[in-house]
Parts: structure tokens; C-alpha cells; sequence
């Protein structure tokens, strides 16, 4: 496996060679889990926080849940739910 890290100097410099490690961490967990590859529970795990805390923490990284829905189900979810809501007259 090869890693690309971009770290800017400035930062660094204010930074501990740990801070910096972690980051990296962080970095690289938040991208498997935005891909798909782990769960948040396992982000979790791996970061060393809670469920809740996870959550929250990328909630406030601006990262939002993957879907593992293709687009077409999504739009297939998407029109059902309307017609649903139409039929039961909610929308």
C-alpha cells in the first residue's frame, strides 16, 4: 500500500511529531469510512471514541454518512416514497 499525505510546514512546525501522526490517522479513517470501507462503529474503534463521539466528530468535519444505495435505487426510494406520501395524503 502506498500513502500520499500533504502536510503543510507551517502547521508542522507548531505541531508534535504525535499530533501530526494522529492527524494523519484521522485523515486516513475518515476516508475509509467517506468510502465505504468501514462502519462507523469500526471508525469508532479505530479512533478511539465512542459511537456518539465519532459521529459527532465527523458530523463537525462537515462528513456525512456514505451510501452504499446505487443511484438508480436511490431515485427508485426516492419516487416510491413520494407516491407513498401522495397516496396516504401527506405531501
Amino acid at each position: 500500500m502506498h500513502i500520499t499525505v500533504d502536510i503543510e510546514v507551517d502547521q508542522t512546525q507548531k505541531q508534535t511529531p504525535e499530533e501530526v501522526s494522529k492527524e494523519v490517522s484521522q485523515a486516513f479513517y475518515m476516508k475509509k469510512y467517506m468510502d465505504g470501507k468501514v462502519s462507523l462503529g469500526k471508525f469508532a474503534e479505530l479512533m478511539g471514541m465512542s459511537y456518539e463521539e465519532a459521529r459527532d466528530w465527523l458530523n463537525a468535519q462537515g462528513v456525512q454518512a456514505p451510501s452504499k444505495l446505487p443511484p438508480e435505487l436511490k431515485a427508485y426510494v426516492r419516487e416510491s416514497g413520494q407516491e407513498i406520501l401522495k397516496e396516504l395524503g401527506i405531501s
